[in-house]
């Protein structure tokens, strides 16, 4: 092999190359379109729970393509050994992602806006909630301080969702994330999909033939809450573990400190 040929492996090598992009809000059934992905793709499809699970320092990459926009050399980082993505923080980036992956296939997966909007604030905006209760120190040691940061810039000023927000003004966020969406990116490439269609319609437009499995079905809200539950304990336990430990170095800092020159 010449060496421009060698050096170009080792270039594709690096280079990411999505092959389906749900742009879909989170609870839309993203977890299960990762699960459909994989069986359909043979492949990992990035979501928020690999970020979560396995590598939290992506959560700093996302953040500076919040700030700093998504480049192709930042999606190479992020999607390197993917062929799918769905979830948040990639939902939120659909018109970067149609740029850079320009033979991508988009699916944007809807369900109806008002149980989305009681099904948000059950989960994500709780856990959320959960999360700003860590302290600052806690964050950065459990390696979840950027997503904080993502919430101060996706949630707050690119959705402009609030925390406590009503299920009125989180159908209206819902309703424009779609119609932008739709608006955006050209129709030949976009599936409108519900989770409950199943295999037929995602198969068909995908070009690949129906797996001889059922659809699956995993994350319902059930399951989310108590992973809330875990985490709120969790953070509680972590504060206070925390501000014992901190309230005994200064307690024992000042005794010395006293002793030696009191």
């Amino acid at each position: 092999l010449s060496m421009t040929s060698t050096r170009r492996q080792f270039e594709d090598a690096d280079r990411s190359n999505l092959q389906v992009i749900s742009v879909g809000l989170m609870r839309t059934g993203t977890n299960s379109q990762m699960k459909a992905f994989e069986i359909l793709l043979g492949g990992r499809c990035y979501h928020m729970d690999y970020i979560l699970h396995e590598n939290r320092s992506h959560l700093k990459l996302w953040y500076q393509a919040s700030t700093n926009g998504l480049t192709r050399e930042l999606a190479d980082k992020i999607f390197c050994g993917f062929q799918a993505t769905a979830d948040f923080p990639a939902c939120l980036f659909y018109k970067d992602l149609a740029r850079i992956y320009p033979d991508a296939r988009f699916v944007l997966s809807v369900r109806d806006p008002k149980r989305w909007a009681t099904s948000m604030r059950g989960t994500v905006l709780r856990l959320a909630k959960v999360i700003q209760m860590v302290l600052t120190p806690l964050l950065h040691l459990i390696g979840l301080y950027y997503i904080v940061k993502l919430k101060e810039v996706l949630f707050d000023q690119r959705l402009r969702l609030d925390l406590d927000a009503t299920d009125e003004e989180l159908i209206r966020i819902f309703d424009r994330h779609v119609e932008d969406v739709i608006r955006n990116i050209p129709k030949e490439r976009l599936l409108v999909f519900r989770v409950a269609e199943g295999w037929e319609p995602l198969c068909q437009f995908l070009g690949v033939p129906v797996p001889g499995v059922p659809f699956p079905r995993v994350n319902d809200a059930a399951e989310f809450q108590q992973r809330t539950r875990t985490i709120f304990v969790s953070s509680v336990a972590l504060n206070t573990v925390f501000c014992a430990v901190a309230g005994s170095v200064l307690w024992f800092g000042a005794k010395f400190c006293l002793r030696r020159w009191g």
